[in-house]
Formats: structure tokens, sequence, C-alpha cells
């Protein structure tokens, strides 16, 4: 099967193409990725130091250059189009991609296009929401796996979740990318009905739900654990 990977170029990212790439090898694999920092709105000083430090971390670039991941910022004007389009996605598998996809894009891959988010849908939709979740007090993060139909954010039909503790003695990315391991497993279980003309099961949303953007300094610095520590990130990296 031809299958199109959108992500982002973050230490998540990174860590969920460790744990996908070897269990996609029977595929024909084609990588993007968005590296747009710039783009945060508003762009406080801690979300830079974060980017700057995943960036920092060993290994870092590895699973993006044994894909040959290719940059794509802006996959719904012309040019991303056509660079999307020659990739000839049956399935397409979005990951932290930071690019809103719309109807012309979504429409190609015959097998449509699912997103695997990290928050529990519907309740965490939108960017951080292991930032918001431990913000708000919650016991428990997660990811959803699930459809992308339309170019609203975060709607679409579940195909499975995984959920976790939270551990408050840990940072914010230590969290984040404790989520991956099973995220990617149910990315993989995924492909594996699709590929064998199996049918996946869905549910649909509750209408409810909240929406959550990029936090601000102030929202930072008010809460009661650390965005990064140096030394926690490399444990999850260092694992592949």
């Amino acid at each position: 099967m031809r299958l199109t990977l959108l992500t982002n170029y973050d230490a998540a990212s990174s860590l969920a193409l460790r744990y996908l790439l070897p269990e996609l090898n029977d595929h024909k694999l084609t990588v993007f990725y968005t590296d747009k920092p710039a783009t945060l709105k508003p762009t406080s000083k801690a979300l830079k130091e974060l980017s700057q430090f995943e960036r920092s971390l060993a290994g870092f670039e590895t699973p993006f250059l044994a894909s040959n991941a290719k940059r794509l910022n802006h996959i719904n004007q012309e040019e991303g189009m056509r660079c999307f389009v020659e990739s000839e996605p049956e399935l397409v598998v979005s990951i932290r991609h930071m690019s809103i996809l719309k109807e012309p894009a979504i429409s190609i891959p015959k097998h449509g296009v699912i997103n695997l988010h990290s928050g529990l849908l519907p309740s965490y939709r939108g960017v951080m929401a292991t930032f918001w979740a431990m913000k708000n007090g919650e016991q428990k993060i997660g990811t959803t796996l699930h459809t992308v139909d339309d170019r609203r954010i975060d709607t679409g039909q579940i195909i499975s979740q995984s959920a976790a503790p939270i551990a408050y003695d840990k940072s914010y990315l230590w969290n984040t990318l404790s989520l991956y391991e099973r995220g990617c497993l149910d990315i993989i279980n995924a492909v594996k009905i699709i590929s064998t003309k199996e049918t996946l099961t869905f549910a649909q949303q509750p209408n409810n739900g909240n929406y959550f953007s990029f936090p601000t300094q102030q929202d930072i610095e008010r809460c009661n654990f650390k965005l990064f520590y140096p030394k926690e990130a490399m444990t999850w990296l260092c694992k592949r």
C-alpha cells in the first residue's frame, strides 16, 4: 500500500517515526513534515526554548533522514499539493502535522486520512493537549486515533484511544513523549486492518468538547510543572 505520513519537525514526531518506520517497511512510504515554528501565535519565550531544546537532542534528526522526509509547510497551496499528489497516497497518516488539510487533499487517498491526536477527544481538541490536561489537574492523558473527514480540527470519527496516568513529577515534554509508544501501536494496527481490506470500526464523537490553542507565557509561568528537563527526554529517544 502507498502510505504517506504527514508529521512535524519536533521530538514527539521524531520518536513516533522511530516506532513506526520498522513496522511500516512493507509499504511504499513517503514522509512529509512541517517546520514552521515562527507561526506560533503568540510565540512565547518558553515555547521557543522548548523548540530549541528539542532540536538539540542527540539523534533528533535520525528518523527524518532515514525516511528521506521532505519539508512540506503548505500542503494546500499549489506547489505543496503537487508534491503531495506525486506521493500517490492510498492512505494518509497525520501525526502532529501543523497544516489543516482542506477538502482537495483529504479527497485524494482512497482509504482516507487518519490522525493521531495527542489528547483525549472530545475534551482536548487543538494543540498541546497534554499541557492543558496537566494545567487542569487531570488524572490521565492519552492519544486519539481518528478520521479526518473535513477541515474541522480533531472532530472526526474515533478509531481508538489510549490513556495513561499523568506523572506530575515529570515535565510536560516527558508526559507527551510517553504517549507515543501506545499511540503508534494504534496506528500500526489500523494500517494492518486497512491494508488487509478488513473494516475499521468507528465511533462518532459527542457534540460537546473543548478546543485549546498555544499557551501564553503567562499560562506557562502559572503552572507547577516544567515544560522540559534536559535529561528526561533522552530516556525516550534512547529507547529506539
